[in-house]
């Protein structure tokens, strides 16, 4: 035996803990005194409640032992404090809740890494035991860089410990295999419970502990009635059981809690999902993509897959006892309606290990086998050592240096903290903010106006905050990239950020230095946008009333005419300038093919005219496009970050346009007009009518519109078209709808749309925008109708022919 290995071996183990203490402990403090996971939130108020007294969480969504470790560490924080004078009494402690919570939270976080680091030392043991020490140290370095398990050891929460526990029970049902006695039964039910109580999961380990002790007693050549009635296995079975009761001890005496909560945890994860969760992902497919990569790593997931294939082909009792409990964790976990990489963790170290021992073969074959020998004590930093290092170095290098990002991370300041400072930096006092959730902190004493709409902000729209007189939505990815990828499984959440795209101004954006594909609770990219403050912020909102019509006329078969008519009135000038109300009309790819600007300049500047006519020549070719109206604006008053001569686009599609030389028209009209009632019932209420010039006369389609009627406490009954002769005669009243719409005691929320067929006219008509009744629950002493608003028409607007006697 060569005296250098026992020395040889502990300067190994020590370089491999040494590493692992300066990965996990990169960054621990990140975010503090802000605590931006929300998981550790939660586990730090349930360990207060047990330090005050109440022994009873009242919460079984996850097993409590890890809670009362955390509240046991703080108990030592206490004591130690008391002895050296800091601390007269618990609250002294626990009052920082209130102020500055950092010692509580780094306590309890460096009580999840020093658990990590003992799972690495284990995880060494483990390797060392069933292959040989390069194993051990193969497993405990792929460990150090799983992306995964260097993340959940940066938390105050269960994750990462449980794994501990699993490892450890592994420990002993490999011994059950190896030599069989009680002592390792018992020691393996323990472990196993301890991760149950842990986080619920460590059940799974009777599936290699059964195998392992059928295949010994099959080799012990024991009775059938033995290997069934096995004491030491029943006992090990007794044992898992008490050990959880006794980290979870009121489960029993609060056993309908327990049953509550098990029941809604097991249907979460099985068909509810989490929020934002989409159907179109296929879970199996996630974490073949992305599971395995986060926890194993780029290289160590393709090595996994060998020793699986290298551990069948060898079919040995010892692969088959490996192997059951994470092939059977991860069938289970890709039957789950809910997915994440962390759920894949009990697994990895197997997998890890599986990786280790193919890591392990492929440095026995002849190329690096004079290196694999450094094991049996042969200096190994010959040409084949060297060899070997190399090829270990190759593989953990992809792991290592995202898990070299994510610490960094972690170090540098969280996105969310860089955007609070610079929201108190440029935003003064007053100002109106929407926040979803996992965004920028809100100091104490902080006179913004802050609306925090939890979890997204997709719950409520732009009309919703604009009845506010919101100034500014603040976003997180965390949450917005659950729903923007996936506008087929969340369409109505899709549509909002898109809106905000579309109908809002990017002011800041900060960024990390490293993104991560995947929804990460770390440093997410948070989008700032300065909402339009009118009273309805998307086109034509800046006015009382407008109205606007476009006109085609085919000269020959490519040649055409484009005639655009404006009139507007009630001109928001105070809140944003408008500038260069516009006709674009674009093709089938995206592309403008045509811009007509009415009136270049500020349009409906101080003294100047709120109409505008204008024409010009263009070639189309044959298809459809798009045409849309719209015009520029500017903010009346300064935003941070922004370019005050910068001007911004509002617009809507108005129509489509079908150029067909098969079916010729010579004329194609479209006439829009909006009209915004008066607030004297305390509504933000709008009517917008299009009407389209058809061959036998024109096609109305009114929507209505208002900031209460999908998200709010409003309804309006009966909303109506008016349409009749300049004279007043002949008034033909359109519903909309009949009865009540709206988001107040009303079957039907949100806007609606209805469309007519009408004549062609014999003279330019008035049309009339109302309802019978509207009713604000804020305000039911305003309550009242019916009310009619005339809506306004172009100067140039034309008729038509007049209808034949």
């Amino acid at each position: 035996m060569d005296p250098q290995k026992p020395a040889r071996e502990k300067a190994l183990i020590a370089a491999l803990l040494l590493l692992t203490v300066v990965v996990r402990l990169a960054g621990l403090s990140f975010g503090l005194p802000n605590v931006y996971h929300v998981d550790e939130e939660r586990f730090a108020q349930l360990s207060e409640g047990i330090l005050r007294g109440n022994l009873n969480p009242h919460w079984f969504f996850i097993p409590t032992l890890y809670i009362y470790l955390v509240a046991a560490a703080w108990e030592g924080v206490y004591l130690t404090g008391k002895v050296f004078g800091q601390f007269q009494t618990r609250e002294d402690l626990l009052g920082r809740f209130g102020t500055d919570p950092s010692l509580l939270y780094m306590v309890g976080r460096l009580l999840t890494a020093l658990m990590s680091v003992l799972t690495v030392f284990f995880m060494y043991v483990l390797g060392k035991k069933m292959y040989g020490p390069r194993v051990g140290a193969l497993a405990a370095l792929f460990l150090i860089f799983s992306l995964e398990h260097n993340r959940a050891s940066h938390y105050l929460n269960p994750d990462s410990p449980m794994i501990l526990f699993i490892v450890l029970s592994f420990l002993f049902v490999w011994s059950v295999y190896q030599e069989g006695k009680t002592r390792d039964y018992i020691l393996a039910g323990l472990f196993a419970g301890l991760a149950f109580a842990t986080k619920y999961g460590g059940h799974i380990l009777f599936i290699p502990l059964v195998l392992a002790h059928v295949f010994r007693s099959l080799e012990q050549k024991r009775p059938l009635r033995k290997i069934v009635f096995s004491l030491p296995l029943i006992a090990s079975g007794i044992t898992f059981i008490l050990a959880f009761l006794a980290s979870c001890p009121y489960v029993l005496s609060d056993f309908s809690t327990f049953k509550s909560h098990f029941n809604w945890q097991s249907s979460h994860l099985f068909t509810i999902g989490h929020y934002g969760t989409a159907e179109s992902v296929s879970v199996p497919l996630f974490y073949l993509r992305y599971g395995f990569l986060e926890n194993l790593g780029l290289i160590i997931q393709v090595l996994a897959l060998g020793g699986l294939i290298l551990g069948f082909i060898k079919s040995r009792k010892r692969e088959w006892i490996l192997f059951s409990a994470p092939l059977v964790l991860q069938i289970t976990v890709s039957t789950w309606k809910t997915y994440a990489t962390r759920y894949m963790l009990p697994s990895a170290p197997f997998f890890i290990l599986i990786a280790a021992f193919f890591m392990d073969w492929l440095l026995s074959l002849k190329p690096f086998k004079g290196g694999a020998a450094a094991a049996g004590g042969k200096p190994w930093m010959d040409k084949k050592g060297w060899l070997s290092a190399a090829l270990v170095g190759l593989v953990v290098l992809p792991s290592a240096v995202k898990v070299a990002k994510f610490d960094i991370n972690l170090i540098l300041p969280d996105t969310r903290t860089v955007a609070k400072e610079w929201i108190e930096a440029n935003l003064p006092p007053k100002t109106r903010i929407a926040m979803e959730q996992y965004g920028p902190p809100i100091s104490p004493g902080d006179d913004r106006v802050y609306f925090n709409v939890r979890p997204s902000l997709s719950q409520i729209n732009l009309d919703w905050l604009a009845r506010r007189r919101v100034e500014y939505a603040v976003l997180s990815d965390i949450i917005y990239s659950r729903f923007v990828p996936f506008p087929k499984d969340f369409p109505s959440q899709a549509a909002f950020y898109r809106s905000l795209d579309e109908k809002a101004v990017p002011v800041k954006t900060f960024v990390p230095k490293w993104d991560d594909k995947l929804i990460d609770l770390h440093n997410p990219t948070i989008k700032i946008y300065r909402l339009s403050t009118c009273p309805l912020p998307g086109f034509p909102g800046n006015f009382r009333k407008y109205a606007q019509s476009i006109v085609l006329v085919r000269i020959s078969d490519k040649a055409w005419t484009i005639r655009s008519s404006i009139k507007a009135a009630g001109l928001l000038r105070k809140i944003e300038r408008v500038f260069a109300p516009y006709v674009r009309l674009i093709d089938e790819n995206g592309r403008e093919a045509a811009r007509l600007v009415l009136k270049n300049g500020e349009f409906g500047a101080p003294g100047g005219s709120l109409s505008a006519t204008k024409s010009m020549p263009l070639n189309l070719a044959p298809g459809r496009y798009k045409a849309m109206i719209g015009y520029e604006f500017a903010f009346a008053s300064r935003v941070p970050g922004l370019d005050p001569s910068r001007r911004f686009r509002k617009e809507m599609p108005l129509a489509e346009v079908l150029v067909d030389p098969g079916k010729p028209k010579k004329r194609i009209e479209y006439i829009y007009s909006f009209a915004a009632f008066p607030n004297t019932r305390g509504e933000d209420y709008a009517q917008s009518v299009i009407l389209a010039r058809t061959g036998s006369g024109w096609r109305l389609t009114s929507s209505i519109y208002g900031g209460e009627l999908r998200f709010g406490d409003d309804y309006v009954l009966n909303p109506f078209v008016k349409v009749q002769e300049p004279d007043g005669r002949n008034p033909a009243r359109l519903t909309l709808f009949e009865g009540k719409v709206g988001s107040f005691d009303s079957p039907t929320s949100g806007g609606v749309r209805g469309t007519f067929k009408l004549p062609p006219f014999s003279e330019k008509p008035r049309l009339f925008a109302g309802y019978d009744f509207f009713y604000d629950n804020e305000k039911p002493d305003r309550a009242g109708g019916p009310a009619e608003v005339e809506l306004l028409l172009p100067e140039a607007f034309n008729p038509g022919k007049k209808p034949k006697k």
